[in-house]
């Protein structure tokens, strides 16, 4: 259940940065990447799917996103590619 609670913290951080930020604002989003770091206090697949459900009907429904490792310690959006 925890994931649920970072899913929403997530999406509302997400939201904000790519109303705010002018090299992603207006643009169609491509893809998410979330760092897992270590102690992995996620499980990417409940994260997953929380996320999917709360992103349906925004504009990042559908977005493809992946995971990768990090040394840095945490779970957070790594980087957020957009269209030319």
């Amino acid at each position: 259940m925890h994931e649920a609670s970072v899913a929403q913290y997530t999406l509302e951080v997400l939201t904000e940065v790519i109303n705010s930020d002018d090299r992603i604002k207006g643009k169609k989003i491509k893809k998410i990447i979330f760092a897992l770091g270590r102690p992995n206090t996620v499980m990417p697949s409940s994260f997953e799917f929380y996320f999917t459900e709360l992103v349906k009907g925004t504009g990042l429904e559908g977005v493809p996103f992946e995971y990768e490792d990090s040394d840095e310690e945490g779970f957070f959006v790594s980087s957020v590619e957009v269209e030319d």
